[in-house]
C-alpha cells in the first residue's frame, strides 16, 4: 500500500496546479485576443474570401464577399459553392476541387459567379487547404477577386488589335488595289481612245461600228471593275455627292454574288428611278456590303436566302414619331434574310462598337456600329427587325435631294465634243498614252506640245512661259509628280490653268486639286467627250475672268 502524501507534498502539488491553471488561463486570454484579431481581420479582408467544408459547402464567408455577391449569411452558409456558379462553370469547380484536395492549392482559377440580383461576375480564386492530425482534409480556404472590367478590358484590347490587325491589310490591299488600278487604267487607255477615233472615222453604216461600240462598251465595264476594286479596298475620295443608289446597290451585288456561296440565295428588287441623295458612293458601298455579310454569317452553315430591296418612299408627318425621321422622300434600303436571327435581349447592342453575336474569326464587332454611323450623318435612320430562328430584316432610310428623269441622262461616248485652238503643254511618262492623248487634242484642234518628262515639260515651260494656254499633266510620274510640277509651273505663271490626269493616286483627289491651284481634274481612263469637255471649260473659265467687267 503506497504511503500517503504528506501535506508539504499535497501543498506543493496544487501550488503547481495554480500555475498551470494560471498558465492555460494566460494562453486562453491570449488565444481569444488573438482569434478576435484574426476575426476582425478576416471580416475587414478587402478581398471576398470563403471556407469549403470537405464536400464543397460553404462554412463561412467575409463581409467582402457578401457586399460584392449581395446575399445574406443566411443564404450562403451550408450550401455548395456550385449553387452560385453559372451553369456553365459547375463542371469546371467539379474538375478543379478535387485538384485542390489533392495537391493542396490552386492559383488564378478562374469562375463566373451568379450574384443574388441574377448578374454575372468573374472572379479569380486563389485557395489552400487544411487538414486533421490525420492528413484528412478538413476544409479549404480560398480568396478571389473580381476581374470582370479586367476581362473586357482585356477583350476590348484584344478587339481593337484585331481591328488594327486588319485595317493593315485592308491598307495593304489598298496600296496593292492603287497600284493595279493605275496600271490597268493606263492599259484602257489606249482601248477607249483609238476605239473611239475609230468610231469617229469610220462611217455609221460601216459594219465595224457594232463590233467598235462592244469594245468601247467592255471597256467601260473593265473601268467600271476598277473603281469596284477601289471601292472595296476604301481607297474612295470621300466626296459628298448627288448619287444613284440603286447603281451601287446593283454594282455591289456583283461583288457579293461573287464571294458567297451558291447555298444562299440572293434575291433583288430594285427601283430603277430612285432619285438621288448626298453620299459618299463608297460609304454607301460600305454599308451594302457590311449588311449583305452580316446576313451571310446568318446563314453560312445551313444556307437560305437573302431578299435586297430598294424603293423610293414618301414618309409623312407621322414620320418623326415612328422613324424619327422629317417628313418628305426617301430611298428605304431592305434587306432581309431567313438565318438564325438575334435574340430580342440583344436588339438594343447590336449598334455599339466591339459588340457581336459572331465566332472570334467572323468579324469585329464595328460593323454595323460604322454601318449606324454613316446613316446619322447622313440625317437618315435604320431600324432592325429580328427572331430567334426565322430570320432578320435590317431598313435604312436616306433622304433624297431631287428627282431626276432619263432624259437628264446622257450617253458620254456619243456626246458631241467642244473644239479649239489653243496652245496645250501635255506631260505623262507613259509614251502610249502621251501619244494618244496628243491625237485626241489634235484632233479638237488644239496645238499640242508633249513630253514624257516632268522635268522636261518644266524646262520648256520655264523658256517661254506665255507659249501655253494650258497644261496638262499626269499625276504619278519619275522625278516629279504632278502636284509637284504644278506648283513649280504656278510659281512662274500664277495664272497658267493646269489639269491634272491620274488613273489612281491617294494623294489626289479634287479638293487637294484646288488647294494648289489646279483648275481641273480627270480620271484615268478618260472617254474623249470628257477630256475635250474639261479643257473647253477650263480654258473658257479663264477667258471670262480675263474678260473686263
Amino acid at each position: 500500500m503506497a504511503d500517503k502524501p504528506t501535506s508539504k507534498e499535497l501543498e506543493l502539488k496544487i501550488k503547481r496546479l495554480e500555475k498551470r491553471i494560471i498558465a492555460l488561463e494566460k494562453s486562453e486570454a491570449s488565444l481569444k485576443e488573438n482569434s478576435s484579431k484574426f476575426r476582425r481581420l478576416y471580416e475587414n479582408f478587402p478581398l471576398p474570401s470563403q471556407s469549403l467544408n470537405a464536400n464543397g459547402y460553404f462554412i463561412e464567408v467575409n463581409p467582402a464577399w457578401l457586399n460584392l455577391l449581395g446575399y445574406s449569411l443566411e443564404e450562403v452558409i451550408g450550401k455548395p459553392f456550385s449553387d452560385f456558379l453559372h451553369p456553365d462553370w459547375k463542371k469546371h469547380f467539379k474538375e478543379h476541387f478535387p485538384i485542390l484536395k489533392r495537391i493542396g492549392e490552386v492559383l488564378g482559377v478562374e469562375f463566373e459567379m451568379v450574384k443574388k440580383d441574377g448578374s454575372l461576375i468573374l472572379v479569380s480564386l486563389n485557395g489552400n487547404i487544411s487538414k486533421d492530425e490525420y492528413g484528412k482534409v478538413q476544409q479549404t480556404h480560398c480568396v478571389f477577386q473580381d476581374i470582370t472590367e479586367q476581362k473586357q478590358n482585356e477583350d476590348k484590347i484584344k478587339k481593337i488589335t484585331a481591328q488594327l490587325q486588319q485595317s493593315h491589310k485592308m491598307e495593304a490591299i489598298g496600296i496593292l488595289a492603287g497600284g493595279i488600278a493605275h496600271d490597268f487604267n493606263n492599259i484602257l487607255f489606249p482601248i477607249f481612245g483609238y476605239t473611239q477615233m475609230l468610231i469617229d472615222d469610220i462611217p455609221e453604216d460601216s459594219p465595224f461600228r457594232s463590233s467598235l461600240d462592244e469594245i468601247l462598251a467592255a471597256g467601260m465595264r473593265a473601268r467600271d471593275l476598277v473603281k469596284q476594286i477601289l471601292t472595296f479596298s476604301r481607297q474612295g475620295s470621300g466626296d459628298l455627292q448627288p448619287v444613284q443608289m440603286q447603281l451601287i446597290v446593283i454594282e455591289a451585288l456583283k461583288l457579293i454574288r461573287s464571294s458567297i456561296p451558291k447555298s444562299i440565295e440572293i434575291k433583288q428588287n430594285i427601283q430603277s428611278d430612285c432619285g438621288l441623295i448626298k453620299a459618299d458612293p463608297t460609304q454607301i458601298h460600305q454599308i451594302i456590303m457590311n449588311l449583305a455579310t452580316n446576313a451571310y454569317h446568318a446563314m453560312e452553315e445551313t444556307g437560305g436566302k437573302i431578299d435586297i430591296k430598294l424603293q423610293e418612299v414618301t414618309l409623312g408627318e407621322d414620320a418623326w414619331t415612328n422613324e424619327n425621321l422629317q417628313p418628305g422622300k426617301y430611298v428605304l434600303l431592305t434587306i432581309t434574310d431567313n438565318g438564325c436571327g438575334i435574340p430580342q435581349s440583344q436588339l438594343d447592342k447590336i449598334f455599339e462598337p466591339y459588340f457581336t453575336t459572331k465566332n472570334k474569326d467572323k468579324g469585329t464587332g464595328l460593323g454595323l456600329s460604322i454601318v449606324y454611323g454613316i446613316v446619322k450623318k447622313y440625317k437618315g435612320n435604320i431600324k432592325v427587325y429580328s427572331e430567334v430562328g426565322k430570320g432578320t430584316a435590317v431598313h435604312i432610310y436616306l433622304p433624297l435631294i431631287e428627282k431626276i428623269s432619263s432624259q437628264e441622262s446622257t450617253n458620254m461616248i456619243s456626246e458631241i465634243a467642244p473644239t479649239g485652238m489653243e496652245r496645250i503643254l501635255l506631260v505623262d511618262d507613259e509614251i502610249p498614252i502621251l501619244s494618244l492623248q496628243k491625237k485626241l487634242l489634235e484632233r479638237l484642234g488644239y496645238k499640242v506640245t508633249e513630253r514624257s518628262s516632268s522635268m522636261e515639260a518644266l524646262r520648256v515651260f520655264a523658256a517661254n512661259p506665255g507659249g501655253f494656254d494650258l497644261v496638262v499633266t499626269d499625276m504619278t510620274m519619275p522625278d516629279m509628280t504632278g502636284d509637284n510640277l504644278a506648283k513649280k509651273l504656278t510659281s512662274m505663271r500664277p495664272d497658267i490653268p493646269i489639269i491634272i490626269c491620274t488613273g489612281f493616286s491617294e494623294r489626289m483627289n479634287k479638293d487637294l486639286a484646288r488647294k494648289i491651284g489646279v483648275k481641273g481634274f480627270l480620271m484615268k481612263p478618260v472617254i474623249k467627250s470628257v477630256m475635250a469637255k474639261e479643257v473647253r471649260r477650263v480654258l473658257d473659265e479663264i477667258d471670262t475672268t480675263k474678260k473686263p467687267s
